[in-house]
């Protein structure tokens, strides 16, 4: 859990404004499958800024239906799906499953937290609030973790 929106910003590689293409694939990973959702970037916040972004998500509605691959516009948190040291073929994950994303407002401008659980966040935040973020490179989260599976430093 996250206790702050500068502190989720820290473990990510990217944040932006992400609008869903609707387009839904799955990867099979230790025999289960994952869907990955196509985004495109409307707004780059912070970090890297990838025209595109397939995003492997767990996160769904109140309805059942696979949150990211919604209609709609998301601002993400995002750092790079990482198995046994390796990027997963340029895939992404939110930085904390739910906490990591925030769905369009009801007022222009505004992003509501999808993770109610994740209180120590801000339930809703604007554009301007998120203006001082800063993310990591990508080669320095992937570094990160696979010093924290081998116990030793690879960068």
């Amino acid at each position: 859990m996250y206790t702050s929106l500068k502190e989720m910003a820290h473990d990510s590689s990217t944040i932006g404004i992400f609008q869903s293409t609707g387009e839904i694939n799955y990867d099979t990973i230790a025999g289960s499958a994952i869907a990955v959702v196509t985004l495109e970037l409307a707004e780059p916040i912070a970090g890297e800024r990838p025209e595109q972004v397939r995003v492997a998500t767990f996160a769904h509605d109140e309805s059942g239906s696979l949150l990211l691959g919604e209609p709609g516009e998301y601002l993400l948190f995002l750092k790079p799906w990482v198995i046994r040291g390796e990027q997963v073929s340029e895939r992404w994950l939110a930085t904390d499953d739910w906490s990591g994303i925030y769905t369009s407002g009801n007022s222009g401008g505004s992003w509501v937290r999808y993770d109610s659980e994740a209180t120590e966040l801000p339930e809703s935040v604007s554009i301007g609030e998120l203006d001082d973020l800063s993310t990591r490179s990508t080669p320095e989260i992937v570094a990160e973790v696979v010093e924290d599976q081998t116990g030793r430093s690879q960068r």
